[in-house]
């Protein structure tokens, strides 16, 4: 396997080694549009944000983390909430805006409130750094192709033929169906 191999592999699967945003957010899903406004209104008002999850946070996972959700990478699920593409799309739009309270932000799911904290920005991994990996992943696959080639090879320079008629007759599990077969050789 050389270089240009795992490079080629590197450069037509480039979507593969693209390692995600990393958010975290503060949030808090209310049971309708009076609480989050009352939410917003404590934190607003200096009240610490894990106290007022502890108050008005109707999602359990979110709850038991005072809030705080980290490893939010905009991948189409966010931990905790599952698959709100809406509210998704809403955190994607706050990198600019670190700490800003947002809501109250009505989706199917439900009311949401959320600031985002950090945003780690997605980047595009080097061919250096993933080169192992790529290795790893590519070895089986040209050490089959090579495999292949020899079989081939060894194949034409002896003369084999398979009977793949023959074959398919044999039985595995009972062996003694085979003696027509073996009485052939």
């Amino acid at each position: 396997m050389t270089d240009d191999d795992l490079q080629k592999f590197y450069n037509e699967n480039l979507k593969q080694f693209f390692l995600n945003h990393n958010l975290t957010i503060d949030y808090i899903q209310t049971a309708n549009e009076e609480e989050a406004l009352l939410a917003m209104q404590e934190i607003n008002s200096g009240t610490p944000f894990g106290e007022v999850s502890d108050k008005y946070n109707q999602n359990t996972y979110a709850k038991g983390l005072k809030g705080k959700i980290k490893n939010v990478r905009l991948n189409g699920n966010i931990p905790g909430l599952g698959n709100d593409l809406e509210l998704e799309a809403i955190i994607a739009g706050t990198e600019k805006e670190l700490n800003v309270l947002k809501g109250p932000i009505k989706t199917a799911l439900g009311w949401h409130v959320f600031r985002t904290t950090e945003w780690i920005a997605g980047r595009q991994k080097e061919f250096l750094e993933v080169k192992p990996e790529i290795e790893q992943r590519l070895r089986p696959i040209k050490d089959k192709e090579l495999l292949d080639v020899l079989i081939t090879s060894l194949k034409i320079k002896h003369n084999v033929v398979i009977d793949s008629v023959l074959i398919k007759s044999i039985d595995l599990k009972a062996k003694k169906n085979n003696e027509a077969i073996e009485s052939q050789f």
